[in-house]
Order: structure tokens, then sequence, then C-alpha cells
């Protein structure tokens, strides 16, 4: 147990630091991806595609709008900064992916998929 305590810390740091470069906060990246430049969603929308409230949703658009990574409009879409957010942020989580699984047979990283799936259906992280 000490040692996936010890892995959940590291795995935290180091998918917060794109955040912070960002001067994001933990479930904004739901958001930005949730969004693209072309197409406005509706907050309700929004909400229910990120699992958050609508009161804690528009507080978190407030503060996208302006770190100028959303526009607002009849909805909200993506500025061409939040569109560069977005992407990096994925390229980030890809390569902490590979990284974790870098050395892992096919079969392995199944299993250890299956593993977090479970953990996180039984509410043990």
């Amino acid at each position: 147990m000490l040692k996936l305590i010890m892995a959940g810390q590291i795995a935290r740091q180091k998918t917060l630091e794109p955040l912070r470069f960002f001067d994001l906060e933990p479930g904004d990246d739901a958001v930005l991806f949730a969004l693209s430049p072309n197409e406005s969603l509706s907050d309700p929308e929004l909400a229910e595609l990120t699992g958050q409230s609508l009161r804690d949703l528009l507080g978190r658009l407030q503060r996208l709008l302006h770190l100028g990574l959303v526009v607002r409009d009849n909805g909200t879409r993506l500025s061409a900064r939040g569109a560069e957010a977005s992407n990096s942020l994925q390229q980030h989580w890809l390569r902490l992916d590979a990284k974790l699984f870098s050395g892992t047979k096919k079969k392995n990283r199944r299993r250890f998929r299956r593993l977090l799936d479970h953990l996180i259906r039984t509410g043990l992280v």
C-alpha cells in the first residue's frame, strides 16, 4: 500500500506540472478537453460532459475566460490559446502514459489498466 501511495504522489505531481504552466487548476483540463475552437457548447451541455455542477462550472469558466483560454458568446468554445493549452496537456498525458508503460508487455499493460479500473470502481483510490 505504501508503494501505491508513493506512486500516487509522484503521479499527482507530474500531472499538475502542465496545469501550473497554464495557471490551471485540477479539473480545468476536463473543460478544455470537452471544448473545441469551432463549436460552442451551452453551459448545461458542458457541465454534463465534464461531470461538474453548473455552479462550479460557471466559476471555472470565468477564470478560464480571464486567462484567455475560452471564448463565451452563445456558449463556450476554446480560444486559440485554449486550443494550444488543450493540445499541450494531451501531449503531456500521452508522454506520461508512454513512460509509465515503457518496457512493459502489452498483456501486463492490460492487467495494470484493469487493476486501476478496479481500484477506481471500488473507491480505493
